[in-house]
């Protein structure tokens, strides 16, 4: 399954053995900065949607109501 899935989704979904190198690459050899994402060895900008103050407002309400 996981073979079909990097064939259909090449730039998704990587093997372990892949995985786990580019993890330690960037573990070892990059300046890790809080709250930075990583695909691969790259840094990337987290989504447009993480900056939208609008969910973060109903997600906090959301959180604040469960535990009523």
């Amino acid at each position: 399954m996981l073979s079909l899935l990097r064939y259909v989704f090449p730039n998704f979904v990587r093997s372990v053995t892949i995985s786990s190198k580019n993890l330690a690459n960037v573990y070892m050899n990059q300046p890790i900065k809080s709250g930075e994402y990583w695909d691969g060895n790259k840094s990337i900008p987290s989504s447009d949607e993480s900056y939208d103050e609008t969910r973060e407002d109903e997600l906090w309400q959301y959180l604040e109501g469960l535990d009523e």
